[in-house]
């Protein structure tokens, strides 16, 4: 802000000093030389402009824990940080793993918590057709076609029908994509998704769950 106020009042200075005595110019030439101020001030604006929508928004600390907590939205350079900054990184997978939802301990487990979460798959199986299904540490991913015109459903089935999860964060890395989706209260262990594949959102978002290179964690 302070360097574009500078542009701005050097631009000022600038034609105010070509003008010499503005008093002493017809009023038809002063009217000009506003016009031509008026003229070069937009066209400071519009490269202004230009230069902030060349320029990528920072992520921040802040800017990580808000949208972990708030779920506010990241630009695609924003995730691609939170992908390679170590920092923001250890930051992201603290934040998410205070909130994750734990699982019972499996008979024969070792020491340590155990938590609902898809793993990336270093390679995806065939394609499977319109009727989808992947298991998950403490449940199965389902996506369905409805039966009406391109909807389906996006079916998380817990095997503990106890577990609530209000959020999933999934990522991808090969195209460094991170999403936050909020969940509705489960049914009777299953959380149920309606989408729209003829919506670009919603079918990017279904093509995301379907890939197997895609990882997921489940939130409280």
């Amino acid at each position: 802000m302070a360097g574009e106020q500078r542009r701005f009042g050097d631009l000022l200075l600038e034609v105010l000093d070509e003008m010499s005595d503005p008093a002493g110019l017809p009023a038809a030439e002063l009217d000009a030389r506003v016009a031509e101020l008026q003229r070069r001030l937009a066209r400071v604006r519009q490269e202004i402009d230009a230069e902030d929508a060349a320029t990528p928004a920072l992520l921040s600390e802040q800017d990580v824990i808000a949208f972990v907590e708030q779920g506010k939205r990241l630009t695609h350079d924003q995730q691609r940080q939170l992908f390679i900054d170590p920092a923001l990184r250890a930051l992201f997978r603290d934040l998410k793993r205070r909130n994750a939802v734990t699982l019972p301990a499996a008979a024969g487990q070792a020491s340590g918590p155990r938590f609902a979460e898809m793993p990336a798959l270093i390679a995806a199986a065939t394609e499977q057709g319109p009727d989808f299904e992947r298991p998950f540490a403490g449940g199965t991913l389902r996506i369905n076609p409805v039966g009406i015109d391109e909807q389906v459903y996006v079916v998380f089935s817990f095997d503990d029908p106890s577990i609530v999860s209000r959020v999933l964060f999934v990522e991808r890395a090969r195209d460094s994509r991170i999403e936050r989706l909020d969940l509705p209260p489960p049914d009777d262990g299953e959380i149920v998704l309606i989408k729209d594949l003829a919506l670009a959102g919603d079918a990017d978002l279904v093509d995301l769950l379907r890939d197997l290179t895609t990882s997921g964690d489940f939130q409280r």
